[in-house]
């Protein structure tokens, strides 16, 4: 069968918005290749926010209408509801840390300091721990239908596995009514793309709860702290908010490549080494040139205990 193109898969509301970001974030990227912090740079910055905060909106958009996300159920991460929630709030989550770290963070962000970092926290947090659930539970899923007579007899109804309580939870904001949420047939294992995806997504998860401790010390010790860590390394608030924007862009074209396999552009295996060039250059190599251009003016522990 005939594979529809990259430019035909992406030719939608949803991933335009995402090509949009992505886009901006190669600006800001090469800023942080060449070392230029200037005001245009700043202004990429704002409008990665932007963009970051209507990923989150489009996303909630996509859920309600059912928008570009399957009707069958998953189990656990690797459900359709369950990653575009997650991607969509973690998208937001780094925004929000990029604007409350930045040079030009406004005054009402601050202000959520009592809130948003812990929700940002549990967050990130989901990222390593969902993963981690959803292998767990599939191995003892397959371990039990392996072991039953009858696999078919297993009843996914009454599936109170905490893997089957993410899908349900998620296609909640589908516009699902309990009753048939309760209802949802779901698969007792992973198929083998499934977990090679879960065992991608993990990986991820690893490197999302790096901002936790961000999190932790915005919550804690608000702009009294964040104040003192500017005036010790002046670069730290260019630093981590630049931070916070490569892990925006590594997530939304994480989004992009899970949607464009999805409709055929690619199997899973060819597209999550896409994915992993384009973190490469919009994540990864800026971070090691501003970790350069910064370094003298920049902590990387420390400024934790000012």
């Amino acid at each position: 069968d005939r594979r529809p193109s990259l430019l035909q898969s992406i030719s939608n509301p949803r991933d335009i918005l995402s090509v949009l970001l992505l886009l901006s974030g190669v600006a800001v990227s090469y800023h942080n290749i060449v070392g230029r912090y200037d005001d245009a740079y700043q202004n990429w910055q704002i409008l990665s926010i932007i963009l970051g905060f209507s990923s989150l909106a489009a996303t909630l958009f996509q859920l309600q209408t059912g928008y570009m996300v399957s009707s069958r159920p998953r189990r656990g991460v690797i459900d359709d509801s369950v990653m575009n929630l997650y991607a969509g709030l973690y998208s937001c989550c780094v925004a929000w840390l990029a604007a409350r770290a930045s040079t030009f963070c406004p005054k009402w962000v601050e202000m959520l300091d009592g809130i948003a970092p812990w929700i940002a926290c549990a967050v990130f947090a989901f990222s390593l721990v969902a993963p981690i659930v959803t292998l767990v539970e599939n191995t003892r899923t397959a371990t039990t239908a392996a072991t039953t007579a009858d696999p078919k007899a297993i009843d996914n109804n009454v599936d109170t596995s905490l893997s089957a309580a993410m899908t349900r939870a998620a296609r909640l904001t589908t516009g699902l009514t309990i009753s048939e949420r309760s209802a949802l047939s779901i698969p007792p294992s992973l198929s083998e793309t499934e977990l090679f995806r879960t065992q991608g997504l993990l990986a991820i998860g690893v490197l999302g709860c790096v901002f936790v401790p961000d999190c932790i010390a915005f919550a804690l010790g608000s702009s009294d702290w964040w104040d003192r860590v500017s005036a010790d390394f002046p670069s730290q608030k260019l630093l981590e908010s630049s931070t916070a924007l490569f892990a925006l862009y590594a997530t939304e074209a994480s989004m992009v490549a899970t949607r464009c396999a999805s409709k055929g552009v690619a199997t899973y295996r060819v597209m999550v080494p896409a994915f992993a060039v384009v973190c490469l250059l919009l994540a990864i190599v800026p971070c090691v040139c501003s970790l350069y251009w910064l370094g003298d003016d920049v902590s990387f522990f420390s400024f934790y205990q000012d």
